[in-house]
């Protein structure tokens, strides 16, 4: 395992195994930037796991950088100087380790939780179909908040719109962003299976996200930007009237319950959510990452299956 990351606290040794063996390759290849990094590990659900870090490429890059050659410098380190980067017990390596290291929360903190309470719209419609459609074309080119300047397509949501099941994510990932369309890709592709094992398909279904744009980087949605996008989808709640709802992953249920509940405990009972029975899961990308999490889904997905009576397999 990389010297420079360490972990406190390690409740699920499968995910440990995977993050030790994975952790050198992501940052290495270049293809995630550390807060993305850090997005991915939030997003598995395991808050108990409490990472400490430092951003290794831009600490690997000032190693690597020539030094400027200055003759007031000392080429060798005083005594002192090496009594307090050893410490007492002269371990050098451990304690400089200690030194550069930092707690996550001191590199991202978690934004302040707004005030949710939600209220939806008096709409009564005879055509739901219509409706959403018009609601659409309405908000397409909503410049609200910031997250329009670097949007490629809104994404509205998509499926059935007389769904006794309604999906809620958190926002639009680069393909969403691409195509409109919510949940594609690899994440979508599982989700689609999920479905498929619950005698299901979108179809039968409506998902939707609570932020209409893609985050830049795929970063968390602000809570500025929650409370403004969020009336467009209690709008879609409302026309929709679903009987259940399935919130997917950490961000979307906590935005949506108000609460800061880890999703282990998210995952424990059942919530009300106006007035409607809701079940909170792992988000399909969190499977990715880890197969463990299959299971549990399976299971939060049999609850729902026996809510509506649907035969599980």
């Amino acid at each position: 395992m990389n010297d420079e990351f360490s972990v406190d606290k390690i409740p699920n040794s499968g995910l440990y195994t995977f993050m030790r063996k994975a952790y050198d390759k992501i940052l290495e290849s270049g293809l995630l930037r550390q807060a993305e990094y850090l997005r991915m590990l939030r997003d598995l659900g395991e808050e108990e796991l409490y990472f400490k870090w430092e951003p290794i490429l831009r600490e690997k890059k000032k190693q690597t950088a020539v030094p400027k050659v200055n003759s007031a410098t000392p080429t060798a380190k005083s005594a002192d100087e090496r009594s307090a980067v050893q410490g007492s017990s002269g371990d050098s390596h451990t304690t400089e380790k200690a030194r550069i290291i930092k707690p996550v929360g001191s590199i991202i903190q978690k934004p302040e939780m707004p005030d949710q309470t939600f209220k939806l719209p008096d709409i009564k419609v005879d055509d739901k179909a219509k409706a959403l459609s018009e609601h659409f074309e309405g908000i397409k080119d909503c410049d609200k908040c910031r997250l329009h300047k670097g949007r490629g397509k809104l994404v509205y949501g998509g499926g059935n719109p007389d769904a006794d099941i309604l999906f809620i994510g958190e926002a639009p990932g680069a393909e969403e962003d691409k195509t409109g369309e919510p949940f594609v890709g690899r994440a979508g592709g599982l989700l689609d299976k999920i479905l498929a094992a619950m005698t299901l398909s979108r179809d039968d279904v409506y998902i939707a996200n609570i932020i209409k744009c893609r985050p830049p980087n795929n970063r968390d949605p602000q809570p500025d930007e929650t409370a403004l996008c969020v009336k467009y989808l209690l709008h879609q709640i409302a026309v929709i009237d679903p009987k259940l709802i399935i919130f997917l992953g950490r961000i979307s249920a906590q935005n949506m319950l108000g609460t800061t509940d880890s999703m282990r405990n998210l995952r424990k009972s059942w919530h009300t959510f106006l007035g409607r029975p809701a079940v909170v899961t792992y988000h399909p990308a969190a499977l990715l990452y880890n197969a463990s999490y299959k299971r549990p889904v399976w299971e939060d997905m049999k609850k729902v299956m026996t809510y509506l009576e649907i035969p599980v397999p």
